[in-house]
């Protein structure tokens, strides 16, 4: 028989070698702490490194202290000790270390060692860039605000050996496993302890992040047992570990993780789930080398400069989603510890500085091992707290949430059972907090895995501590009536239609702005029912390039009820707000197109109706009512009537561009006088709600909700569901609102566990007052005369909510659907949105019945990149387009002008390559 096992073993050494043996030319994949060596310099010019061991063994304990003083930090102001202990005199085995006593003085305050992850990364990069109280810049060592050593005495160790400073003069020395480390770190621990024995008593806690998640718990229980042999105990009481890769197995979904954040689409996340299922298998029959070699080929390339992860979503660093590339500048720290002034100064003389390489692939078998059972055991006798970055890929919160689920110790009932609480630090939500036994759990938000690096108060606090249907995205604006005397009166563009008065109709629309006077635009209103005096604002700009067979572009805002003159100065539009008076914006979609902006349905901020049966409640009155201000527009403007047309918009317009485009489908072929519609473009669209309803799925990936709260909601979601199937409209809109919103019943689930006001941006927890400038504008006298709404309201779209409300539920669907057989159709998502997430978008679109979903299904998911950003992934079957922009949340025009810019220009050009 074929030995498979001995196949793997030999495969996996020869790439290690090949990886080693490549290390200068090849750039490695994903390092977490650069890759930083540097060469041994001169003692004359460094000085020697201090070794503390040989005078604690002779008793000279205060010359020891005073020699290891570091005069950098006296020179600043405050006292730090840093040295190398001696660990394995056989071959010369030595651990670097800095300390910090508190700055509050206080000698009894808890001592916190911290270690860094990598594995091989220096805990000088913790000091520097994380939590340490200095901070590297160009001029010399500064003091950081929010630091550790504020009320703690604070260690940081270069561990293992082979780690930044740490070094030995012998291979056999490198660990290859956790015990060997834990045997390391608590030599250097008792010799701390005969270096300052006045700190014996104090309590301690150790800390650190990443895959010090391994080093943590085998340091922790090697202390506890020596303990149990040893007179002199050290005084642990607990452990903190930060963004903690503890338990492989357990710590593997990053196929339904990466889908939900919208970095991956379905058919990858079938391969991930794949790769998941085979890594696991060889974990659970010990075959570390395979298992290590898929692990490698799913989400690293260390070893083959190959990884799916890279492959699919173009990353090159998987700490922070909302970064595709690390942003780190090292070149400070670097020449910094090259200066040999400060080399005499931390004691490390002429010492190389080490990579870590060797580090990894000496604990190359120790990599997908698992410290669950220490942690099992530990938890029964010390507080350990577990604590994730939002933002973070690799050890992503769900993940650290299902290993903590799979762990066994004596709470592990009530973990699975217990409340998570909202965590505030002033008036800011700062995270999530869940308790049980010894075990804390805590999601930190809008933090990567590097948690005290970006959010540096928060974290001190954590560290002290352990001692209607939609909210209104667009704000509720309202202005009320003003004289027309004072703010003149509104122009009426359809009578002048109907008497044939053209040019006479373009004149008294032209809009003249004194701020901007070289934006051509013109504005008015177009009656859609004589009836009930029902009439929809407009205001139209003019391409800047002037080409007057550009596309025709119409923008619809969602809500329901939200003015469209909302993405006109917050969005997409040409003109900003800015104090008192109106500017450009850079990127704005009038550069190539003309751009027409609609108030709708009627009740929306100018557009209005003297009788309340001039309001819509459903889509086909929505689109009866635009369909007629089209067709007064291009009476407007004859010229245009042939450009290409298309319909955009975004949220709740999800409903209205459909119905209008089938509307406008219907009627072309009924008239000779055709709208030339080529497309839509739907922005975060609200199309299918019994389709994009998973919200419990998507919450709980991001780390707001835990696994309770994702059942919860799963439970509501089900009742929804069947209240939509059932058509009972009501129902459903109640449910709903109690799940999401909390307008009708003034109470959300998602309020509740969440903590949050906003849901359309996971980023913000509440809504920014971006409204305030061009509402006051829009007040002005002066500003309402020149865009000729005179004295008129300005509605805030209540009226038209309600009015919508059975509507709500309803899906437009067939309407996608069949408009798909004859239109391209752009369904563009922001990968921050909570409300109309990406997932549920993609959701709605797999159970889309068009001629062209198997094309879809089978089509590959490209990377979009606008420069050398990568921007988000699209995908194109049939007259189908699917995108994911990045770092945008549900205005993506607003968070990402020009690659919005670029996205829609790509669209009308039926290119995206």
């Amino acid at each position: 028989m074929c030995d498979t096992n001995g196949f793997w073993r030999l495969f996996t050494i020869f790439l290690v070698a090949l990886c080693a043996f490549s290390v200068v030319n090849a750039r490695f994949f994903l390092n977490l702490y650069p890759r930083i060596k540097l060469d041994a310099r001169s003692p004359k010019d460094a000085g020697e490194p201090l070794f503390i061991t040989p005078y604690l063994k002779t008793g000279a304990i205060s010359l020891a202290q005073n020699l290891s003083r570091v005069s950098i930090t006296d020179t600043i102001g405050f006292r730090s000790h840093a040295g190398f202990f001696t660990i394995d005199e056989i071959y010369n085995a030595n651990l670097y270390f800095w300390y910090f006593p508190p700055f509050s003085k206080k000698e009894e305050a808890p001592i916190i060692i911290w270690l860094q992850g990598g594995p091989g990364g220096s805990s000088l990069f913790g000091l520097f860039q994380e939590l340490g109280p200095l901070i590297a810049k160009k001029e010399g060592f500064a003091l950081r605000k929010y630091h550790w050593a504020l009320n703690y005495h604070l260690i940081f160790i270069d561990n293992p050996v082979g780690t930044g400073f740490s070094f030995t003069d012998n291979e056999n020395a490198y660990c290859t496993n956790e015990t060997c480390v834990a045997e390391g770190l608590y030599s250097t621990l008792t010799q701390f302890y005969q270096l300052f024995p006045n700190l014996k008593q104090n309590e301690l806690y150790l800390a650190g992040e990443s895959y010090a998640g391994k080093y943590l718990p085998s340091f922790g229980l090697k202390i506890h047992q020596e303990n149990a042999k040893s007179k002199e105990k050290v005084n642990l009481k607990g452990i903190a570990m930060g963004n903690a890769y503890c338990d492989p197995i357990n710590q593997l979904d990053y196929g339904h993780y990466l889908y939900q954040l919208g970095l991956i689409d379905e058919n990858e996340s079938k391969l991930f789930l794949k790769y998941q299922a085979d890594i696991a298998n060889q974990i659970k029959q010990g075959n570390w080398e395979q298992a290590d070699v898929l692990m490698d080929r799913l989400m690293d390339g260390d070893m083959t400069n190959f990884s799916y992860f890279k492959y699919y979503t173009g990353f090159d660093y998987y700490y922070n989603y909302l970064q595709a590339a690390a942003a780190d500048d090292m070149s400070v720290f670097v020449n910094l510890l090259q200066n040999d002034k400060v080399r005499r100064g931390v004691h490390v003389g002429g010492l190389p500085f080490n990579d870590g390489l060797k580090v990894q692939l000496s604990l190359i078998l120790d990599l997908l091992q698992s410290v669950a059972p220490a942690i099992s055991e530990l938890l029964s006798h010390y507080r350990i707290m577990f604590y994730n970055g939002q933002l973070d890929i690799v050890v992503a919160y769900p993940l650290t949430e299902n290993f903590l689920r799979n762990l066994k110790f004596s709470s592990a009932m009530e973990y699975k059972n217990a409340k998570r609480m909202i965590w505030k630090v002033g008036d800011d939500i700062a995270g999530y907090v869940k308790r049980a036994g010894n075990l804390t759990e805590v999601l930190v938000r809008n933090a990567g895995h590097m948690v005290p690096r970006d959010q540096p108060n928060t974290v001190l606090s954590l560290i002290t501590l352990v001692n209607s249907i939609f909210f209104p995205i667009y704000p509720r604006l309202k202005l009320p009536a003003k004289s027309c005397k004072e703010a003149g009166t509104p122009v009426f563009v359809t009578p002048y239609l109907k008497q044939g008065l053209i040019g006479a109709a373009q004149n008294v629309t032209r809009v003249l702005l004194l701020d901007v006077p070289e934006v051509a635009s013109h504005a008015g209103f177009f009656t859609v029912d004589q009836k009930y005096n029902s009439n929809l604002y407009f205001w139209y700009f003019h391409p800047f390039t002037r080409n007057k067979t550009a596309p025709v572009l119409l923008w619809l805002q969602g809500g329901p009820g939200s003015s469209s003159l909302f993405g006109l100065f917050v969005e997409l539009g040409p003109l900003m707000a800015l104090g008192n008076k109106f500017v450009l914006r850079k990127y704005h979609w009038a550069l190539h197109y003309h751009v027409l902006f609609i108030d709708s349905p009627v009740g929306t901020g100018f557009s209005f109706t003297q009788n309340t049966k001039g309001y819509c409640t459903n889509q086909d009155c929505v689109a009866k009512a635009l369909y007629g201000a089209l067709r007064q527009f291009f009476q407007l403007f004859p010229h245009l009537a042939h450009n290409d047309f298309y319909i955009t918009g975004e949220s709740y317009a999800g409903k209205y561009i459909p119905s209008l485009g089938l509307m406008i489908h219907k009627e072309n072929a009924k008239t000779n006088c055709k709208i030339n519609l080529k497309g839509m473009a739907l922005g975060n669209a609200y199309s299918d709600p019994i389709n994009q309803l998973d919200y419990g799925n998507f919450l709980y990936q991001h780390g707001l909700l835990d696994n309770y709260q994702r059942k919860v909601f799963l439970k509501t979601q089900n009742e929804i569901y069947a209240a939509i199937k059932n058509e009972a409209w009501t129902q459903a809109n109640i449910l709903m609102d109690r799940l999401m919103d909390g307008e009708v019943t003034h109470f959300a689930l998602f309020k509740f566990y969440t903590g949050f006001n906003y849901y359309y941006n996971f980023l913000q927890s509440t809504l920014s007052d971006e409204k305030t400038p061009f509402m006051k504008l829009l007040h002005k006298n002066d500003v309402r005369r020149s865009i000729h709404v005179g004295g008129r309201s300005f509605h805030d779209g209540e009226t038209v909510q309600l009015m919508l409300s059975l509507d709500m539920m309803q899906s437009v669907a067939p309407a996608i659907s069949e408009l798909l057989s004859h239109y391209r159709m752009l369904f563009y998502n922001g990968q921050l949105d909570i409300i109309v997430a990406y997932p549920l978008t993609i959701n709605f679109i797999n159970n889309l019945n068009f001629s062209a979903s198997d094309e879809y299904f089978r089509a590959t998911r490209i990377i979009w990149k606008v420069g050398n950003n990568i921007a988000g992934y699209i995908k194109t079957g049939g007259n189908l387009t699917e995108a994911l922009v990045r770092n945008a949340g549900h205005m993506v025009p607003k968070d990402q002008p020009r690659w919005a810019l670029d996205l829609i220009q790509k669209f009308i050009n039926n290119d995206y390559n």
